[in-house]
């Protein structure tokens, strides 16, 4: 593809559009891949003028430009519906991003299309993180990306989770419901820092220095799932968020999955009620292999054997076994010129300790 900028800025362009002409140009795009055609400029020219005229006027593609510049200095690449590299998965939905914007590595040969989506609560109970944190990382061994949203509770154990196992070539993708310029919560920084650092991508089809809207979040969700083979919702109240990334997966044509949850925890409202609609119910791992046994790697998890080797993480590690049950302002007073942030994330994802609602730590 010769002319990738060009392309980028006429996408860039079309995202400024009505959302009703923004639709129509990303149908366009996805017809056939566009922009991998000899002749793409002269078919978006013929189909679409209003966007040639702009992308034609030197003013308006100088600055377009000199974003696109400023994002490269910051670490961002870009995926473009109409290319080859754009996941095939989301391409099929309603109305796909035009462009994604990520940091990290894509690897273009990755099978992607096999994704696992867990999302839930932000209040999970330490029940559900365990359970969600075991799963994905048991699907790592297996190659499995998963895909979840970087918020606090279930989707933080499902990326800890993914990354327990370094030899997963692409462990998991974070969909951002800002820009990746914005990292939100903004206590999970580390952890994001930490999924590029092991191969992993965080990604959002907004704007990199968009803020985090409450209706992005909803819109991002769409995004979620568009990638996923199967969504897990793993704890879900019944106003939670993870119920539109539910309801996004059904009008995908996506597996949906829910973790059974007690009858009378209105944490688990949401989810259950999935499971009277027609959701998928699974009680436990094994549940999840027996729908896909495709999924299992022959290997038993029981048996990786895994030692703390940093002394700063088996310094805390040791201090939260002797106080059983530590807070987070607690470690920082505690320990003060220690990295804590990394810290807790490398043992959460070794699976030597949990996070509790209220950001309290315990021994596992």
């Amino acid at each position: 593809m010769k002319n990738f900028y060009d392309y980028l800025c006429l996408s860039l362009i079309a995202m400024e559009l009505k959302p009703s002409e923004s639709r129509e140009f990303s149908l366009f795009l996805s017809n056939e891949n566009i922009y991998e055609k000899e002749n793409s400029i002269n078919l978006i020219s013929k189909n679409f003028p209003k966007i040639i005229e702009k992308f034609q006027n030197k003013l308006v593609k100088e600055t377009i430009m000199n974003k696109i510049s400023k994002w490269e200095s910051q670490g961002i690449k870009f995926l473009l519906l109409g290319t080859n590299d754009y996941p095939i998965s989301l391409k099929s939905i309603f109305n796909p991003p035009l462009v994604l914007f990520y940091k990290g590595i894509w690897k273009k040969d990755y099978d992607y299309n096999n994704s696992v989506a867990i999302v839930g609560s932000r209040k999970a109970c330490l029940m559900q993180s365990k359970f969600v944190s075991e799963l994905a990382k048991s699907l790592s061994y297996s190659n499995i990306c998963i895909v979840s949203g970087l918020a606090q509770g279930i989707d933080a154990a499902s990326h800890i989770g993914a990354l327990g196992n370094p030899s997963n070539l692409f462990p998991t993708i974070a969909v951002l419901g800002s820009g990746v310029n914005y990292i939100y919560p903004s206590v999970h920084k580390y952890l994001a820092h930490k999924i590029i650092e092991e191969g992993g991508v965080i990604l959002s089809h907004f704007l990199p220095d968009t803020s985090p809207l409450p209706y992005n979040f909803l819109d991002r969700n769409r995004v979620i799932s568009g990638l996923s083979k199967i969504i897990i919702v793993a704890q879900a109240a019944m106003k939670s968020g993870a119920l539109s990334t539910a309801r996004y997966a059904l009008e995908q044509g996506r597996d949906l999955l829910a973790v059974l949850g007690p009858v009378y925890d209105e944490g688990f409202e949401g989810s259950n009620n999935l499971i009277t609609q027609g959701a998928i119910p699974i009680a436990n791992i094994d549940d999840f292999y027996k729908l896909y046994p495709e999924y299992l790697k022959d290997m038993n998890l029981d048996n990786i054997e895994s030692t703390i080797t940093n002394e700063s993480e088996k310094t805390v590690y040791e201090y939260i076994k002797k106080r059983k049950k530590v807070t987070r302002s607690e470690l920082y007073e505690k320990f003060i010129d220690l990295d804590l942030p990394l810290i807790i994330i490398n043992l959460q994802a070794e699976n030597y300790i949990d996070s509790l609602p209220g950001e309290e730590y315990v021994v596992r």
